[in-house]
């Protein structure tokens, strides 16, 4: 061909030279396709992850998790978005072969992207990051609850070792008692006078004995009666909870009968509240 050119240089070399610019620009054209799918199937190996993570970081500490996975999607969006542009007028009519060329010659595929790629990478830094706090968020209730449960261990075993010492005093109480009462027959005079005595002391121990035990026993039940802390978990699975979940009763018959109906006595006195 370049010694065709050269023998006919006045004419082939101006068709030789308009026939390559439109090779060069048809090769635009086949390039920009190739990296939009090869950027395409790039983005969509991250999906599931980000799908996993949202699955996983569904409770009150994960907001800005997922607003980021939402600024993903709308990027992903956007690269669509820009393509349609490239063969497409603001008025929606696809533009003329020429322009399209034109503009993939004068606007590479890098520079289209290059400003919502970088988005997209500073939003999936964002998840990477905001994952991290969220460990260490879910983390430290753990070790939280994990104390409260030693505590509430120990709290046990203190209560258990307070009732084997009093029942221990006790059996101890009562078996002095019981050599006291069978003294009292044999010894003189002058023990009999301190046998009375030293009951007295033995029943008032034991009565003692009896109120530390009904002050423990009360205490423990006035810890299990007292409400835990469940905003945390009702919260976590009210967001579990599908957008979609109960709303047949809006259009069940009753229900119906019932919103629709002029005259109905509400509990509180007003329709609909």
């Amino acid at each position: 061909m370049n010694i065709f050119i050269q023998s006919n240089p006045q004419y082939s070399a101006l068709f030789w030279g308009a026939f390559r610019l439109v090779l060069q620009l048809s090769s635009n054209l086949v390039t920009f396709f190739e990296k939009l799918l090869e950027l395409l199937d790039q983005l969509l190996t991250f999906f599931p992850r980000y799908e996993e993570v949202a699955k996983l970081c569904n409770d009150e500490n994960s907001e800005r998790i997922r607003k980021n996975i939402e600024e993903i999607y709308v990027d992903f969006l956007g690269i669509f978005q820009i393509a349609v542009k490239v063969f497409t007028r603001s008025t929606g009519k696809l533009k003329r072969t020429p322009m399209v060329l034109g503009s993939l010659l004068w606007q590479p595929f890098d520079v289209k992207f290059k400003e919502l790629l970088e988005r997209m990478e500073v939003h999936n830094h964002n998840i990477s990051e905001e994952v991290n706090v969220w460990k260490f968020k879910r983390d430290g209730k753990q070790i939280a609850a994990t104390a409260n449960w030693r505590e509430y261990v120990q709290k046990e075993h203190q209560s258990a070792e307070r009732e084997r010492a009093l029942a221990q005093e006790e059996r101890r109480l009562m078996a002095e008692e019981r050599r006291l009462m069978e003294a009292d027959s044999e010894e003189n005079a002058e023990s009999r006078t301190k046998i009375p005595l030293l009951l007295s002391e033995i029943r008032d121990a034991k009565s003692h004995l009896e109120q530390q035990r009904l002050n423990a026993t009360v205490a423990r039940v006035q810890e299990w009666l007292r409400p835990s802390d469940h905003v945390d978990a009702r919260e976590m699975n009210s967001k579990m909870r599908d957008g979609s979940t109960a709303l047949w009763i809006f259009d069940h018959p009753q229900y119906r009968s019932w919103i629709d109906t002029e005259h109905c006595a509400c509990p509180s006195g007003n329709k609909r509240s």
